[in-house]
């Protein structure tokens, strides 16, 4: 079965490139969907169901990673979605929030293909 997968951020170039690491990393046979910030996120999700993979970046426009995150948790409409986050921004405190939300990885901000590739290629069902 093809894997949907959800890649919300701002950056259009963002999008682009998070989707080329995921497909090296095996997923390129998913259907892939984009979302320019939360609310966008929401709405693909309330249209298409619950996604397997969704890459979130954390700081943008309207509704930020955070609160998408958190909005899915609380109503469950994000189903059993594995959650990764992209932030030009560091802090522990934050990162450690984000482990108790169910994100499986949080990657920084100049995205480094290599890393990127890796850290999706080490969670067993994401590819």
């Amino acid at each position: 079965m093809a894997k949907n997968v959800l890649i919300v951020d701002d950056s259009r170039t963002s999008r682009m490139f998070i989707q080329q690491a995921l497909e090296i990393a095996g997923l390129s046979g998913a259907t892939f969907v984009e979302a320019a910030n939360g609310i966008e996120a929401l709405s693909q999700i309330q249209k298409l169901g619950p996604f397997h993979l969704m890459v979130t970046d954390i700081n943008m426009p309207g509704k930020g990673g955070m609160e998408l995150i958190s909005e899915l948790n609380e109503s469950k409409a994000g189903g059993d979605v594995a959650i990764f986050v992209i932030s030009s921004t560091q802090s522990t405190i934050r990162d450690a929030a984000l482990k108790e939300m169910g994100v499986r990885a949080v990657l920084e901000k100049p995205i480094n293909m290599q890393k990127m590739i890796a850290t999706f290629a080490e969670f067993k069902g994401v590819a």
